[in-house]
């Protein structure tokens, strides 16, 4: 895998960590043996593991190439798929259904480009 994909699967994998990491953490976290694709378009990584060091990705790889540090604690995935950042991207950007499509539209008849960029904003939030 080329830096840029690593990269950028790093900063995808972040977002997806916060339901697997527990109260009570290890200072090392691997996540083993999972099919690992990287959403980029880069080839699957069979029996994958991921390693993270408090909410950072410390390394990506298989594990043929990435040792486990002693004291890490392993979560096996073994049979599963990892894809870093996979979210709902689902994002609708008028505020309805709370109200009928002909009143959106005479409410904001000449403001659909700001509704739209507020509405994306607080998307993001």
């Amino acid at each position: 895998m080329n830096k840029k994909r690593l990269k950028a699967l790093a900063v995808l994998l972040f977002g997806c960590m916060g339901s697997l990491m527990s109260g009570a953490q290890a200072e090392v976290l691997a996540l083993v043996g999972a099919t690992v694709i990287d959403g980029n378009g880069g080839p699957p990584v069979d029996n994958g593991v991921v390693l993270l060091e408090g909410n950072r990705i410390k390394a990506i790889g298989t594990a043929a190439k990435l040792r486990v540090p002693n004291g890490a604690q392993v979560r096996d995935l073994k049979g599963k798929y990892l894809v870093p950042g996979l979210m709902d991207a689902n994002v609708h950007l008028v505020p309805w259904p709370s109200w009928s499509y002909i009143e959106f539209l005479a409410r904001y008849e000449n403001n659909f480009e700001g509704i739209t960029l507020e509405a994306a904003q607080i998307a993001l939030k």
